[in-house]
């Protein structure tokens, strides 16, 4: 079992999130990562520190959420799982006060339910809008560029993205070995091309720019960067990293989009391309084919329809 962290000497969020992923199952890490990059972003929006689980503070939170209950219960179960890390440190009793409160703590009703996401679906004009945003040589629009072409490009996850190394790429054969896929299943896929070789150029740049400025080969492909436009440490980014990228990406271009969109935005081409759906269960790494029918082949009908349809008036 990994050392206690020293929470009196290190209040250091990441760390304490890093911690508690290893206490987790391995199913379980990203979506408690989630949570706490959903976490970190309210915190940062209302200037809050992320370790002040407080439940008045937690509350909020779960009722900004538009989610159902059982998501929302979820969110709940990891904010009690960090709580209970910093409880840890013998030598605060405000830590080990704000965990007793969480586990008595409910998951509220207000709000709950949500609604169900919208298919957002990019199109060509818009995708490369996106990609144009990061246009400049400087190392932090290469790394941007590239990470979100690998989005556009191989319908990745963003979790499967961030643990990218330089070793799972073969760019000769277009090639992305994705080692820890969701249920930590290994799986290869196509970095996919149209008209121009969008993704594999803009890491190709990355990759020498990035050896240009460290003097070294590195083990991770996206990592921070640092002021100045330095390479940080060899490390990936978390998530909440490429969801601020996102974020940044479309206020910039004016097309709003998610990273899941991208994903979605790839699913729906194939499929409304006629390629089988095997074929593109196994690029988005479905363990079921129908949920690639279900979450992409709607979408595509829908354009194939809009070519067929023509009205009457």
């Amino acid at each position: 079992m990994p050392d206690i962290i020293p929470l009196t000497t290190i209040p250091d969020f990441d760390a304490v999130v890093d911690f508690t992923l290893t206490t987790v199952a391995a199913s379980s890490a990203e979506t408690y990562r989630r949570t706490y990059d959903l976490w970190a972003d309210f915190c940062m929006n209302r200037r809050l520190h992320p370790l002040d689980l407080r439940p008045l503070h937690v509350r909020e939170f779960l009722t900004t959420q538009r989610v159902t209950k059982r998501t929302r219960q979820r969110h709940l179960a990891a904010l009690r799982k960090l709580a209970r890390t910093l409880a840890l440190d013998p030598n605060n009793a405000d830590f080990r006060a704000m965990y007793e409160a969480l586990r008595l703590m409910q998951a509220p009703d207000k709000n709950s339910g949500g609604t169900e996401r919208e298919r957002r679906v990019l199109n060509r004009n818009q995708i490369m809008r996106v990609l144009d945003v990061w246009n400049e040589d400087k190392l932090i629009h290469l790394r941007n560029r590239a990470l979100l072409a690998v989005l556009f490009f191989t319908g990745l996850r963003r979790a499967e993205v961030r643990m990218l190394r330089w070793s799972d790429l073969d760019l000769e054969s277009g090639i992305v070995r994705v080692r820890h896929g969701k249920g930590d299943k290994f799986r290869e896929v196509t970095i996919i091309e149209g008209e121009e070789d969008t993704a594999v150029h803009a890491l190709r740049t990355y990759r020498a720019a990035l050896l240009n400025a460290t003097g070294e080969n590195r083990e991770f492909i996206f990592c921070s960067i640092a002021k100045g436009d330095k390479p940080g440490a060899d490390k990936p980014v978390y998530v909440r990293a490429i969801n601020q990228i996102v974020e940044r990406t479309a206020d910039q271009c004016g097309v709003t989009f998610t990273p899941h969109d991208a994903r979605r935005t790839l699913g729906t081409d194939l499929l409304a391309q006629s390629f089988p759906v095997p074929d593109v269960q196994a690029q988005l790494g479905h363990s079921h084919a129908s949920t690639t029918v279900q979450n992409y082949a709607l979408p595509a009908e829908a354009r194939k329809r809009r070519g067929r349809f023509k009205t009457s008036y």
